[in-house]
């Protein structure tokens, strides 16, 4: 058994260390820790081809450039997508796109609503690092087009 004046003095050691601890005030904290781990191979920041209101038997062009930030050196992929809503509107359209140091080239083609020349994707190696991506899109839009308006993405990076 424990004697009585050890309880007795373990009992005022704790009561003196709570009340210590009690008589402190929190007035504020001088720093906050905020992150996100990402295993994304790799970032695209997008850019908007945007051709406002377009009317038929239209004919136009639009240049932009996005970015992508490779992260893990691989294969990426580079793809048209949505590619009935472009054959429903355009009857020619092209879009052009190229890849800084030359790395990626690729030219879809779409005329009188049909596919002329269409690598609807193309498949590149990226080593790590930073990559300005140019687009161009030439279009005429059909007699009879498809009245929508369209705001998704026309163009997809994919890791393989």
């Amino acid at each position: 058994m424990i004697k009585k004046n050890v309880l007795i003095a373990l009992l005022v050691g704790l009561l003196v260390a709570g009340t210590a601890f009690g008589l402190e005030d929190l007035t504020g904290y001088l720093a906050n820790l905020q992150f996100s781990v990402n295993s994304n191979p790799a970032v695209v920041y997008s850019t908007n081809i945007n051709l406002g209101t377009i009317y038929p038997n239209e004919s136009g062009s639009y240049s932009s450039t996005a970015v992508i930030n490779v992260y893990h050196s691989g294969v990426y992929i580079i793809k048209i997508v949505n590619n009935s809503v472009i054959q429903n509107v355009f009857g020619w359209f092209n879009i052009t796109i190229g890849m800084q140091n030359g790395t990626a080239q690729m030219t879809y083609h779409i005329f009188d609503g049909e596919y002329i020349y269409c690598p609807s994707n193309v498949t590149v190696y990226l080593n790590s690092g930073s990559y300005n991506v140019y687009i161009t899109v030439y279009y005429t839009v059909l007699p009879n087009p498809e009245i929508i308006s369209y705001n998704s993405p026309i163009i997809a990076v994919y890791y393989k």
